[in-house]
């Protein structure tokens, strides 16, 4: 690029790295969490949910301030420490969008695979193929924002 230097050009392919692994880490743990919440009843399953939606509702400048940094692992000024906060931001958004397509898979799906395979190979067997497209929407979304 014209006017660049590389040290511009390396931090620029930094912050791309980072919010490329903080989408693909929210996607993975949002999914596994909106199926939890749409496909299991449990005792407390909407108190579950709950946490989700409040996380999202904080600001994000706020989450380094109220989460101390636990010693020993070295997260304030530090690559890991920004992906963890972009997916506490989002994780609500994430789970809120997904959840609601999890819960629109007919049960008669998973109840003909859980003849053959455990819950967690449903899952990235059958649910989440299945979920993809909207898995991308979700994708897409955090993109934009972050």
């Amino acid at each position: 690029m014209p006017g660049s230097t590389p040290t511009t050009e390396r931090i620029s392919g930094i912050v791309r790295s980072t919010v490329v692994a903080a989408v693909a880490l929210l996607t993975i743990i949002g999914a596994m969490a909106a199926h939890g919440l749409a496909r299991y009843r449990f005792r407390g399953a909407g108190a579950s949910a709950s946490p989700f939606f409040q996380a999202g509702a904080a600001p994000q400048l706020l989450i380094p301030i109220a989460v101390p940094d636990p010693p020993g692992f070295r997260l304030y000024n530090s690559l890991l420490g920004l992906v963890l906060v972009y997916v506490a931001a989002h994780l609500g958004m994430t789970v809120y969008i997904l959840e609601g397509f999890f819960a629109q898979i007919p049960q008669d799906l998973f109840d003909a695979a859980r003849m053959d395979a455990m819950d967690i190979e449903i899952f990235w067997r059958i649910a989440l193929p299945i979920g993809m497209p909207n898995a991308v929407h979700d994708d897409h979304a955090h993109f934009i924002i972050l």
